[in-house]
């Protein structure tokens, strides 16, 4: 039967398995590949053949989370680079959220200049608990109720509501819950800042929302 060895009489390693474990290596941390060297180890037990059916069951069974891990290094490298240069800017929108006089801080720019970026980043530095919502598409005031307490809302289940009041009462329970304080991120609202029609209740639902300490 022919079979394809992962480690030669020789001790080589083969060239497709040496392959399959650079490209895990490269998109792994080293916990994670600490983890995986466990794995190796328990399952092979010392064994130094594989036969190619296993090899390929192994790539078959880890290719999703491969590419997973792929994408994810890429985004996280992409963002050092696009964040290069812009510690202090990071560091005003930190000091503005904790020490700043206002509860809103609005990220403005031109296309492509890194808003979100940056924004996310401050997200991810947020010492507090933290909620996310992405109004990309969103034209109407129901619909940003709907998302934004949806975001609030630690559950799998929908909350199927378009007033402002409940994403109010959340905010209010959250802070009750909580020792420090909270972050809400609302992404891609240029339809709101920039346009008409429903600028003027956006604004004043963002005055509502009860940020200020009691």
């Amino acid at each position: 039967m022919a079979s394809l060895e992962t480690v030669s009489s020789t001790g080589e390693i083969s060239p497709r398995f040496d392959k399959l474990l650079k490209d895990v290596s490269s998109v792994l941390s080293q916990d994670e590949l600490k983890h995986v060297v466990s794995s190796i180890k328990n399952n092979f037990k010392g064994k130094a053949v594989c036969y190619s059916k296993n090899i390929q069951e192994f790539e078959g069974h880890n290719q999703e989370k491969i590419q997973a891990f792929k994408e994810i290094r890429l985004r996280e490298v992409k963002t050092k680079d696009e964040l290069t240069g812009r510690d202090r800017d990071l560091e005003k929108v930190m000091t503005k959220l904790t020490t700043g006089s206002s509860s809103v801080v609005n990220l403005y720019g031109t296309s492509g200049v890194g808003k979100t970026t940056l924004a996310i980043e401050t997200l991810s530095k947020w010492p507090g608990r933290k909620f996310k919502a992405d109004l990309r598409g969103i034209n109407e005031m129901e619909d940003v109720h709907f998302h934004v307490l949806n975001a609030l809302t630690e559950s799998e289940r929908t909350v199927v509501t378009y007033e402002a009041n409940p994403v109010i009462g959340q905010i209010r329970q959250l802070k009750r819950d909580s020792h420090s304080d909270i972050l809400l991120l609302l992404d891609n609202v240029d339809q709101f800042v920039d346009g008409d029609g429903e600028k003027a209740k956006f604004f004043t639902f963002l005055q509502r929302l009860p940020w200020s300490k009691d």
